[in-house]
């Protein structure tokens, strides 16, 4: 009885393990197809060939380099790709979002910015 039971334990980790790396797969997929990117694209991002990528599109099991190398060209939050809620700060996704902006271009977003938040101001008063 204890195997049986050990077992059916075993057998639902593995479930729960697939369906994880499926649901990071498809995170993957969606913040990839966002930035118009292809497989290819991403996979010469990070190194790995396109079947690879593929795979962990799919769910396959993704190395720790991999993971580490997807986060950037997804300008990806980690806690997103693991548990599918991101991060309350959302500071290091902007800040490299700005990083390639031009002077110019930079000036206007934070103009933006700070148009947006006296109007919450206006509103919350």
């Amino acid at each position: 009885m204890l195997i049986k039971n050990g077992d059916e334990i075993l057998s639902t980790m593995e479930r729960r393990y697939e369906r994880e790396l499926q649901e990071m797969g498809d995170r993957i997929s969606l913040e990839r197809r966002k930035l118009g990117l292809t497989q290819k694209q991403l996979a010469d991002a990070i190194g790995v060939s396109e079947k690879y990528m593929t795979k962990i599109e799919r769910g396959a099991n993704i190395s720790a380099n991999a993971i580490i190398s997807i986060f950037r060209p997804l300008y990806m939050d980690p806690s997103y790709l693991f548990t599918g809620n991101p991060t309350l700060s959302k500071a290091p996704i902007i800040i490299r979002k700005l990083s390639v902006l031009t002077d110019e271009q930079y000036r206007a977003i934070m103009q933006t910015i700070d148009q947006f938040i006296v109007v919450n101001e206006k509103l919350s008063e």
